[in-house]
């Protein structure tokens, strides 16, 4: 193990690198509708063509849902509907098949697919264009019946053979299916080649279909679909019109099933590289007077509102300045809170803010040989009861997958504001993502996100199922629960 100290007039700080150990590219899939893809800088033998799906509930527990294997493709066009069978001469191969509702499929060596069967009493075919580039596809469990702790995850596939889906949409998929707790039949999304007779949009796997439910577990679906990533929703013309879908206005396909396409632009891609941890702090026989500021004697013992610097506004851009590969004098030299330290020793703390509204710290803390992970939760409560949860302080230190990262953040009680920024640590700088700030709004007893990323102005910090919000916690470490804590009003508080 190799370190190296760094020191500054005003906080120590030192970064650990250790060896190298290859991890599996995994899928984490938030309860409030954030996924993120985590790439380990090599890949762990046996599972080079492997992806894992991790689902975080809202009561801080991490799932293992299952590991698939994916395929490279080439990426195909949406299919063009012909009455006739194309007329080439490049055919590789010429297949009868029987999959639902495609009897033949022919193959080019292009790697062009043409499928043949019937739809609604009619008898075509569709041909699919391969473009130059490659994608991947998953192979989905014939069934998935999950069940475990809060977490029900349930699907079946009914009269198709079109059991491949985008890796990425599967991940939405699962959350969806996750935080509904519903049980799904569902007619598929695509072919092991990318194609999806007799449907012309589900090519790659982008798009997935499933039977009805009743009205409002329907509602339900659609509105979980839609904040796990799925933006393009269609029902049919003669169904009831439901909130975040859309109702075909010509022939009837739809009638039968949901179409949800997904978009793929919400999946964060995280590369995890060497890790590095600046521990800066305030030395604790000489507390200078910053910091001193910074702490609140509450009614049983100390809470840490964090350090101010964060709420400057221009916070995350020094950091990405003043941190950055070469660059001396980084500005997260300067904080004068020593997270870790504090939060690591502490369980929790309570600070009143008037007669009937507290804010309590409620950390959780988990640590192996080769990783740890803490969170702390500010948790808003009236009388007693807890009525909303944001996730302020997360730490995630993994020796295998050499990744590292850190959430921090400033409360100001005056103010009746949070600042959160997420910091990305690599072996010779750190990054920020923008900062998230949050009004603690008596009136409503909710943590009201004051301003995203993209300056929209959202009603409150579970407000994510209606927008987004593409660089929401940009980390990737949120490994367990998250920053992710909120969602609609079937909203689940940490307790």
């Amino acid at each position: 193990m190799a370190q190296i100290i760094i020191t500054s007039p005003q906080a120590v700080g030192s970064v650990t690198i250790t060896a190298q150990e290859p991890g599996v590219v995994t899928y984490h899939i938030y309860w409030d509708g954030r996924i993120e893809k985590h790439i380990p800088k090599t890949i762990q033998k046996g599972y080079e063509k492997k992806y894992k799906y991790v689902y975080h509930s809202s009561d801080t527990e991490e799932y293992e849902i299952c590991t698939l294997d994916f395929f490279k493709i080439k990426e195909k066009e949406n299919g063009i509907k012909l009455f006739k069978k194309p007329e080439r001469t490049d055919i590789s191969e010429d297949l009868k098949v029987s999959e639902g509702q495609t009897e033949r499929r022919i193959l080019y060596e292009n790697e062009d697919v043409a499928e043949f069967g019937s739809n609604n009493g009619a008898t075509f075919w569709r041909l699919y264009k391969a473009k130059s580039n490659n994608i991947e596809i998953v192979r989905m469990p014939d069934y998935l019946n999950f069940i475990s702790g809060t977490v029900t995850i349930s699907y079946t596939f009914t009269a198709t053979k079109r059991r491949y889906a985008s890796p990425n949409a599967f991940a939405g998929f699962i959350g969806a299916l996750a935080t509904t707790r519903l049980k799904l039949q569902t007619t598929g999304s695509c072919f092991k080649y990318g194609s999806c007779f007799p449907s012309s949009e589900h090519v790659n796997g982008k798009s997935i279909d499933t039977i009805y439910l009743n009205d409002k577990d329907e509602q339900l679906f659609i509105t979980a679909m839609k904040k796990f990533g799925f933006n393009k929703q269609v029902t049919g013309r003669n169904k009831k019109v439901f909130t975040d879908a859309i109702q075909e206005k010509k022939g009837t396909l739809h009638n039968s099933h949901l179409h949800s396409g997904f978009n793929e632009a919400v999946v964060k891609i995280v590369t995890l590289s060497i890790l590095i941890l600046f521990l800066i702090s305030c030395k604790q026989k000489v507390l200078s007077q910053p910091c001193q500021n910074l702490i609140v004697k509450s009614s049983n013992n100390v809470f840490l509102l964090g350090d101010s610097i964060v709420a400057n506004s221009t916070f995350s851009n020094q950091v990405n300045t003043s941190c950055a590969t070469g660059k001396e004098g980084c500005i997260l030299e300067k904080l004068t809170t020593d997270y870790y330290s504090s939060l690591s020793k502490e369980s929790g703390s309570v600070l009143k803010l008037d007669k009937t509204h507290q804010l309590s710290l409620k950390i959780y803390k988990k640590k192996s040989s080769t990783e740890e992970h803490i969170r702390a939760y500010a948790l808003l409560s009236v009388n007693n009861l807890v009525s909303d949860s944001i996730l302020c302080y997360e730490y995630y230190n993994n020796a295998n997958t050499l990744s590292c990262y850190e959430q921090i953040y400033y409360i100001n009680i005056n103010q009746r504001k949070i600042w959160t920024v997420m910091l990305t640590y690599d072996e010779e700088s750190a990054e920020a993502n923008n900062v998230n700030i949050y009004k603690i709004d008596l009136n409503t007893n909710r943590f009201r996100k004051e301003v995203s990323n993209n300056g929209k102005a959202y009603k409150s910090a579970s407000d994510k199922e209606t927008a987004f919000i593409k660089e929401l916690y940009p980390m990737t470490h949120h490994l367990f629960l998250s920053s992710k804590d909120k969602s609609e009003d079937k909203r689940r508080f940490v307790s």
